[in-house]
């Protein structure tokens, strides 16, 4: 098919309305762009709004206000630790570029006033014992939230059928996690954890006038033009199929309710598997990015983070902590232990492991543990639905009615017993994991709160199921920005993958809670900045291939300012100071645009520039930036020519108002920014003695382009290091 010619049909497009769908979005309307949102389901959130809503960050704001030390060199060591396994899986620029960006990220959306973040203290890394594991600081959520914030919204909202509504993780730390499920509602609407976090970036988006969300409009096709470039989207919806043009970012979970993809890309059936997902979560942004030519990064099922949990008599998944509880115990079809089994980390390899499998495998309790903690909806005591548990008096009758080895049964109970009275586990390490210990177990129980013995009859049993969460791991191959990627390698233009549906190359085969969302929200970062045209601080790179070869116009390369402040920015210490500024601050009829102040902004913050740069023409009726890495934005009852804080000299608020600024006009063309220069110099007094050299390097690019060079140096210039950096632009407008 052929796009309209319209330009205002040009939006972003995001295929699904979880949290890194609403929150590109939110960041595409931020930097100038209209916005439409299709989510398949009849509720928002998607799997985020089930979850425990943790975002693993290194070295965020977030944990250094609260005065936790960490830095991303740690971090990195951390996340190569973790991944060693499969070090071949791992793409080192991806994982690079998230451990940079993340940061970045977080300070972005909460200074956009989409989240309040806080740190969740004392939840440990899973890997405790991986190299730049830290105690306590990488997890981080969203602060309690009012749902009636949301307006009409708010029944519009997925809420968590896991975690009871209002939940805290200080309420899970004192009462342990089940503790919490079984007590009664608390008052109010207040939302938390992953619905809570996904609450405050939906009510921030809907502030936006650029965005737009369609409820049950599920993503059928992606639409090309007669060359085949992606152009937009289908959805069908109740009223008939609804398209919109532009540029699409695939922003749904991965393939759970899915059963050909579950078994393609997990190699299980459905009597092993099952998914606390949404269904919605079919693996429609997989599929969609194949009708394409994308193609799909395939991780291990021995990597993917799945949990036990088990089939109710109506035929739903259900999990929850107990499995991880005192008195419990998983067993294989011969009776014995397998694994850590209160850790899906070391369950998932070991039950999975091709030379050595261990399904089916079944969750063994004693009367103690029903008493203590029941079973998911069953509250501790009560009687076991019928076809839920299997009880018998012994442990021997027990395996037999389950199919299992029933000698073997009450052998390992009793060696397991014996060290659990005691707190210890030396055969698997049950106990060892402070996540574990502090997530799942009863902080009650001592000595150990994930060890009890297993020995006062009756005893019960069920067969376990591997549970999806909506992160399958396999999935899209994307690269470290998001494009989405052939077959080949080649990048697929105007195609971008933000969710879970994204293959977890950043990780390789390591994982940890957190990470899908803090991947998912800083693509989000990323992909929306890119759309907008504007190079995020982390991002700069004389050596990246796509930067220096973007050419005016086309999509995620807005002009020569873009390629000029990510690489005058972030790649020399010895910035041109002048030539930042000239390029920076010179606005088309004054308009204050996004994509070229917040580069400005961000040289100020490093010392690079002088704080007159920030001042642009005074021209009548400019409006202020709306934006929180420029201008401050007018508040109500504020003079709007007051200045702004004398700590912030680029006025940057933190506060955003209730409609971003639209785009008006668009960016001049390359050349017009260029052949400014001199006049703005001029009438702004910029440029010092000592820069004429740049100042002439600058005045001849401009002409080479006034000559239709084609390819010119654009600078060559030696920081303290050392290197020579060099970048080059074709001019093609």
């Amino acid at each position: 098919m052929t796009r309209p010619n319209d330009p205002a049909d040009d939006r972003v497009v995001v295929v699904g309305g979880g949290l890194s769908g609403i929150a590109t979005a939110l960041g595409a309307a931020l930097h100038g762009r209209s916005a439409t949102v299709f989510e398949a389901a009849g509720l928002l959130g998607g799997a985020a709004a089930y979850s425990g809503g943790q975002v693993w960050v290194g070295a965020s704001h977030v944990a250094a206000r609260e005065g936790i030390e960490d830095d991303l060199d740690r971090a990195e060591r951390y996340v190569r630790d973790i991944a060693r396994r499969h070090p071949e899986l791992l793409d080192d620029q991806a994982m690079r570029r998230w451990l940079a960006t993340a940061p970045e990220a977080i300070r972005y959306w909460e200074q956009a006033g989409a989240v309040s973040w806080t740190v969740i203290r004392g939840l440990a890394d899973y890997h405790a014992e991986a190299d730049g594991a830290l105690a306590s600081g990488r997890y981080l959520t969203s602060r309690p939230f009012q749902g009636s914030a949301l307006g009409p919204w708010r029944a519009r909202l997925r809420v968590s059928p896991y975690f009871r509504t209002g939940t805290t993780y200080e309420d899970m730390f004192a009462r342990g996690r089940r503790g919490t499920t079984t007590a009664g509602p608390p008052g109010g609407d207040v939302l938390t954890l992953g619905a809570g976090l996904v609450a405050q970036f939906l009510a921030r988006a809907l502030r936006e006038e650029g965005v737009e969300i369609q409820l049950q409009a599920r993503v059928t096709e992606l639409l090309r033009d007669s060359a085949g470039q992606v152009v937009g989207a289908r959805a069908e919806t109740a009223a008939g199929p609804v398209e919109r043009f532009g540029p699409v970012v695939l922003a749904t979970s991965s393939f759970d309710w899915n059963p050909a993809l579950v078994r393609d890309l997990l190699g299980l059936s459905p009597e092993d598997f099952g998914s606390l997902a949404p269904d919605s979560v079919r693996g429609d942004g997989i599929m969609l990015a194949r009708a394409v030519g994308g193609a799909v990064a395939r991780i291990p099922a021995t990597c993917v983070p799945m949990v036990p949990g088990w089939r109710l008599p109506d035929g739903t998944v259900a999990n929850g902590p107990e499995y991880a509880m005192p008195h419990a115990m998983i067993v294989d079809g011969s009776g014995r232990r397998f694994c850590n089994d209160s850790y899906w980390v070391d369950l998932v390899p070991r039950a999975l492991d091709p030379a050595d499998r261990h399904l089916p495998f079944f969750l063994v309790v004693d009367e103690q543990h029903h008493r203590k903690y029941g079973l998911g909806s069953v509250p501790p005591g009560a009687e076991y639905p019928a076809g839920l548990m299997t009880t018998a008096p012994t442990l021997r009758e027990l395996g037999r009615a389950l199919g299992v080895d029933g000698q073997q049964l009450e052998a390992t109970a009793a060696r397991f017993s014996e060290h659990a009275e005691r707190g210890e586990d030396p055969d698997f390490g049950r106990g060892s994991i402070g996540f574990v210990n502090q997530f799942s177990g009863d902080p009650a129980h001592r000595p150990n709160p994930v060890l009890g013995p297993v020995s006062e009859p009756p005893f019960h049993g069920l067969r376990l199921l591997l549970v999806g969460t909506g992160i399958g791991c396999s999935g899209v191959h994307a690269d470290a920005d998001g494009h989405v990627l052939d077959e080949s390698g080649a990048v697929i233009p105007r195609l971008y993958a933000v969710g879970s549906c994204a293959a977890t190359t950043t990780f390789g085969s390591g994982y940890n809670s957190g990470m899908a969302l803090s991947r998912g929200l800083t693509l989000a970062y990323l992909v929306a900045a890119e759309l907008g045209g504007y190079l995020p601080e982390s991002h700069g790179s004389a050596g990246d291939p796509r930067l220096v070869q973007m050419a005016d116009g086309q999509e995620g390369g807005h002009h020569l300012s873009r390629l000029l402040h990510g690489q005058l920015v972030r790649r020399h210490d010895e910035v041109i100071q002048a030539g930042v500024a000239r390029i920076g601050a010179v606005q088309p009829v004054g308009v204050c645009d996004p994509r070229t102040i917040s580069p400005v902004h961000q040289a100020h913050r490093r010392g690079l520039v002088e704080p007159a740069v920030l001042l642009h023409p005074a021209v009548p009726g400019r409006p202020r930036c709306h934006h929180p890495h420029m201008n401050r934005a007018r508040m109500p009852g504020q003079d709007d020519r007051a200045d702004p804080p004398q700590d912030d000299p680029a006025g940057g608020s933190g506060e955003l108002p209730e409609r971003g600024l639209r785009r008006q006009p668009e960016l001049v063309l390359v050349v017009e920014i260029d052949t400014r220069h001199l006049q703005a110099e001029q009438r702004l007094g910029l440029g010092r003695a000592d820069q004429q050299p740049e100042r002439e390097r600058l005045s001849e690019l401009v002409a080479g382009l006034r000559r239709g060079d084609g390819h010119r140096q654009l600078f060559g210039h030696r920081g303290r290091d050392g290197p020579v950096h060099e970048g080059h632009v074709q001019l093609t407008g």
